[in-house]
């Protein structure tokens, strides 16, 4: 999903989807890093929780940096690759809180699992309805910029409107 969203991302200008490839990218670090410390002790697991909430930390500044970096430069993500790659993303997410939903009242390191593909589902939500959004918004802003161009070449009287 990392080399899907990323490549997603870059192609229609989309920071979320670059945001989400990072998350995939961190969490698939984080997953590898819970299978290391498993059966360590409490203490080890405390700590690779504590690695990944700092993690989660830095992709949440990556994702605000990217964003304004976008909105500085004025780029408009494409909204149908947002909407696909987003329900893509999103199934893939729900896939695996359900296969880790028996665990999520577990330790730290089982909850912070338990807690980042949940944040991860509600993001993809979130792009989604953005994607939906924006894809009505730009269709809206067309039909009212031809109407306003072809009101300029063929005036209708307001008496028409009165019928």
């Amino acid at each position: 999903m990392f080399v899907v969203e990323m490549s997603a991302g870059l192609t229609a200008s989309a920071a979320s989807r670059q945001a989400n490839a990072f998350d995939f990218l961190g969490d698939s670090a984080n997953y590898s890093l819970f299978l290391c410390v498993l059966g360590m002790s409490l203490w080890w697991r405390a700590g690779a929780a504590l690695v990944k909430g700092v993690s989660m930390g830095l992709f949440g500044l990556f994702v605000i940096a990217n964003a304004a970096w976008h909105a500085n430069t004025g780029t408009l993500p494409g909204a149908m690759t947002m909407d696909a790659v987003g329900t893509l993303a999103l199934i893939a997410n729900v896939i695996c809180a359900l296969l880790l939903m028996r665990f999520r009242d577990g330790d730290a390191n089982m909850s912070s699992i338990w807690l980042c593909i949940r944040n991860d589902a509600t993001g993809n939500l979130e792009a989604i309805m953005a994607s939906l959004a924006l894809s009505a918004s730009w269709r809206v802003i067309t039909h009212a910029l031809r109407g306003l161009r072809y009101d300029a070449v063929l005036p209708t009287p307001l008496s028409t409107y009165a019928r």
